[in-house]
């Protein structure tokens, strides 16, 4: 430990004790960006639905890549049936 700090001294950093360092300022979040966050968490939990997907059982990728497709595709006709 005490060589690393012996290199970065002789890198010309300084260290930093970070109790010292102020704390950077809060943001409010923008309400769209918090709303379109908020949309892709929701995909994210349907998606996750499946449970193969979740845990990702199979072997192969490309019949998890399949089931990846079909659970999109049903959300797609789900929505698009709602939209109707």
């Amino acid at each position: 430990m005490w060589a690393i700090r012996k290199q970065s001294r002789n890198r010309g950093r300084r260290p930093r004790n970070p109790a010292t360092i102020s704390p950077p300022e809060r943001r409010r979040p923008d309400s769209a960006d918090y709303e379109n966050r908020n949309v892709i968490e929701r995909g994210f939990c349907r998606f996750k639905q499946w449970r193969g997907l979740a845990t990702r059982y199979d072997e192969l990728a490309i019949v998890h890549s399949a089931a990846v497709v079909v659970s999109v595709v049903t959300a797609w006709t789900k929505r698009s049936a709602d939209l109707a």
